[in-house]
């Protein structure tokens, strides 16, 4: 699968999950408000598109520990 990435390093992004550690199994949990995000990389991969790295625009959050794939972005920030 070759497609062309949808979202651009820097950009401002809306994300709805976050992916979080509960003893040694690792989920996505839904957050009770989309969060902000800046995409820091975008990364092409061979089978499931582009996946990008992203930092919370809020700092409380963890830092991601995963990359997050374009079905995991809600929408970009105007």
């Amino acid at each position: 699968m070759k497609t062309e990435p949808v979202y651009k390093k820097g950009q401002t992004v809306l994300i709805g999950r976050i992916f979080v550690v509960e003893g040694y199994t690792g989920m996505m949990k839904k957050l009770e408000k989309p969060e902000k995000a800046i995409i820091t990389n975008v990364e092409a991969t061979p089978s499931l598109g582009p996946c990008y790295t992203v930092e919370w625009v809020n700092k409380s959050l963890p830092k991601p520990a995963i990359k997050y794939w374009e079905d995991d972005i809600l929408c970009p920030v105007d």
